[in-house]
């Protein structure tokens, strides 16, 4: 179970860019919402490769993990490297103040990896946008 968790979080941040930007874009610009999002591809875990046309149909899941920054922030002192506080910060700021609420925003400040995926696995419904 614990290798399947993981084999399937590295996926999650790649995915979640991905969506998040289709999501964001066609919220935001009204003649996103008449044409569709261009297609892209990356590698499924298997070896595969998994193209946003493939789900053309399927229901939509948006789900955003979001640590508190103060949480990044601490995350980042204790690094030597991979500081993305800066970044983080910005980002969480323009997601609270200028994007709609869409989909599931989790705080995984206090969770663990498998804590994670129980919830959003829990709270799918909510994760449903289309």
């Amino acid at each position: 179970m614990r290798q399947q968790i993981k084999s399937i979080l590295w996926l999650v941040p790649i995915v979640l860019v991905a969506a998040g930007g289709i999501v964001y874009f066609s919220l935001r610009l009204p003649s996103a919402q008449k044409n569709p999002a261009p297609d892209f591809s990356i590698a499924g875990v298997d070896g595969g490769t998994l193209k946003l046309s493939d789900f053309r149909g399927r229901p939509l899941f948006f789900v955003m993990l979001a640590p508190r920054p103060e949480v990044v922030r601490a995350r980042d002192a204790s690094r030597a490297e991979k500081h993305v506080f800066d970044t983080w910060g910005y980002l969480d700021a323009v997601v609270r103040n200028e994007t709609p609420r869409v989909g599931l925003r989790l705080d995984t400040s206090d969770l663990t990896a498998e804590e994670t995926v129980a919830e959003i696995l829990r709270r799918a419904a909510e994760a449903r946008v289309r």
